[in-house]
């Protein structure tokens, strides 16, 4: 992926695929992620930003 100690982060999105359908299924939205400042945020009133480390 080419992540070194100066560039942690990445953009990704999710694809889904069934075998009982032709094509995809579902795509997400473009997604970010940084392996140096892991984090996860929703967007439920309920949630916060909560650090995975």
């Amino acid at each position: 992926m080419g992540l070194t100690k100066v560039n942690t982060d990445f953009d990704f999105y999710v694809v889904t695929f069934t075998r009982e359908a032709v094509g995809v299924v579902d795509m997400s939205d473009m997604m970010h992620y940084d392996v140096a400042n892991q984090s996860f945020s929703a967007t439920q009133p309920n949630f916060r930003i909560t650090s995975l480390g």
